[in-house]
């Protein structure tokens, strides 16, 4: 008889625009039915509860006899960026063995957990572990609304529209190198957050009547669906290294997306439309394999190397250096940087061919302003002000 086994994992909130939200919560589908049992603790996001987790030794003890009650010697919790630091601790006192599905860089988005010697890590892609050989790749089901854009993007042939999708992200805003500013006077700019448009068709709607996309974040699930359509993408601010990009799963995107104003061009000017659309089942079919290795770890068939503290050295390192480069700053407006409250001030400027050296070091003001209180944990108060100053100011300039 086979041993049952568990994985405790900390439910994330089912947040719709967060691919690594997405993923875990197909992995636990997929866990359910296969002999493992999924305990599930619901993250709950609230200052109050947060406060009360940190301080609340009552609740911790409370944690720590619930897992102790059901948990046996073998048995999992998987981590991931997001998961709650107190979880975390909770789990090693536990004694459960830890599991990182590495979605991001280790302590590069916000958060500051790091794995220890003996857990184990399973990197997701290239962008997370650029030295690792095996790689857990993970594409959430793509969805209708994805489907339709695939299927639609195979019946366009040559035709081009004349408009670039602008994406924001989690990038900060930056100055264009000269060739590419060029193009605005005839191409129309389309704008892309993180927060708009808020319908998934409509976003695709966007991406289908253009001929590029040129992105500030090198690090987004946008990126991928973007070329997925036969789209070249131009990363504004690159942020990892090549091999990032040439050892990705999905194989055409370092022939889709380049940090090269040349190559992009010359994609974008071609009289052909070079790329065909690629296939759901294609982008979907790493899934099955990964899924089949997790069972196999978590059942204990397949053996993982745990980490080594050179390897914690390594992934310190990575993270280092990434920071370094300060392109990154996802600390407003659902994890976008302060310059993107400018975009549209930003978008005006290319399309005139103005110069814009104040607007850059307006830019690059809001981005230092809001790292530092970032750091000291206000940057909320300034994101209201900000955000309420600039509807102000619009509704001023309609009067």
């Amino acid at each position: 008889m086979i041993k049952e086994k568990k994985i405790f994992v900390e439910l994330p909130n089912s947040l719709t625009f967060s691919h690594g939200t997405l993923c875990i919560r197909d992995l636990i589908k997929s866990f359910e039915g296969e002999k493992i049992k999924i305990i599930k603790i619901k993250k709950d996001i609230t200052i109050k509860k947060k406060i009360k987790q940190r301080l609340s030794i009552a609740d911790n003890k409370s944690l720590i006899i619930n897992f102790k009650k059901n948990s046996k010697e073998g048995d999992w919790f998987l981590a991931c960026d997001t998961t709650s630091s107190y979880l975390l601790d909770i789990a090693r006192k536990s004694n459960l063995r830890i599991i990182w599905w590495q979605l991001a860089p280790y302590n590069f988005l916000g958060n500051n957990q790091m794995p220890r010697a003996g857990e184990f890590s399973l990197p997701f892609s290239s962008f997370t572990d650029p030295n690792a050989k095996n790689y857990f790749y993970y594409q959430a089901k793509v969805d209708p609304e994805w489907e339709y854009a695939l299927k639609k993007m195979k019946s366009r042939g040559n035709k081009k529209y004349y408009k670039i999708c602008l994406y924001t992200g989690k990038g900060r805003l930056c100055n264009l190198n000269k060739e590419i500013k060029n193009l605005f006077p005839e191409y129309k700019i389309e704008i892309i957050t993180r927060l708009s448009p808020k319908k998934r068709s409509d976003y695709f709607k966007l991406l289908m009547q253009s001929d590029g996309l040129i992105t500030f974040d090198q690090m987004t699930q946008t990126n991928l669906e973007a070329t997925s359509l036969g789209l070249p993408v131009f990363t504004a601010n690159p942020l990892f290294p090549n091999k990032c990009l040439e050892k990705f799963n999905i194989k055409e995107l370092k022939l889709r997306m380049s940090s090269s104003p040349r190559d992009f061009l010359q994609k974008l000017e071609s009289d052909k439309n070079l790329f065909y659309p690629l296939e759901k089942s294609y982008l979907e079919s790493f899934n099955s394999i990964t899924i089949k290795s997790f069972i196999e770890i978590i059942k204990g068939s397949k053996e993982l190397a745990p980490l080594r503290e050179k390897d914690i050295k390594n992934f310190k390192n990575f993270t280092k250096d990434l920071h370094s480069k300060k392109v990154m700053f996802p600390f407003i407006n659902s994890g976008q940087s302060p310059s993107s409250l400018l975009i549209n001030r930003y978008k005006r400027n290319l399309i005139n061919k103005r110069k814009i050296s104040f607007l850059y070091f307006l830019m690059s003001a809001f981005d230092i302003c809001g790292y530092w209180l970032f750091k000291l944990k206000i940057i909320r108060i300034f994101e209201v002000f900000v955000v309420k100053l600039i509807r102000f100011s619009q509704k001023m300039k309609n009067i």
